[in-house]
């Protein structure tokens, strides 16, 4: 599943604010400083799920 928005990756955490169709919407903040056992990489996603696409990133985790 694909989402789109504005991603912002620092240090210590992933920001991802979802885009609606005037403006954003809250960002949700996922910790990547506490080790819980997430695995954040670059990933690639196009139109009907197609892989042609390089701007993506997979987030997996076993907390959500």
């Amino acid at each position: 599943c694909a989402y789109t928005g504005r991603l912002t990756l620092t240090t210590d955490a992933l920001y991802f604010e979802p885009s609606s169709v005037m403006s954003y919407k809250d960002p949700v903040k996922l910790n990547l400083s506490a080790d819980v056992g997430h695995e954040v990489a670059p990933d690639l996603s196009g139109p009907w799920g197609t892989r042609i696409f390089d701007k993506a990133i997979a987030y997996k985790t076993s907390s959500l």
